[in-house]
């Protein structure tokens, strides 16, 4: 049996692509709770936010 060969990285990274912006406005600030006993926490959910894309990460191996 042939031992197994070792891998080396290669190359790696991450990228988006598409997408568009889009913009909530009017919006009501409110307080959540998490957990049950724990801190309240602030969400204002007005913003821009980027829809409909992807991000992706990519890892490239090669053999040593």
């Amino acid at each position: 049996m042939a031992a197994a060969q070792p891998v080396a990285l290669s190359d790696f990274g991450s990228f988006h692509v598409g997408g568009r912006e889009v913009t909530v406005s009017g919006q009501p600030v409110r307080e959540v709770l998490f957990s049950p006993g724990g801190v309240p926490a602030r969400v204002d959910p007005n913003g821009t936010y980027l829809m409909a894309g992807m991000y992706a990460q990519y890892i490239a191996w090669r053999c040593a």
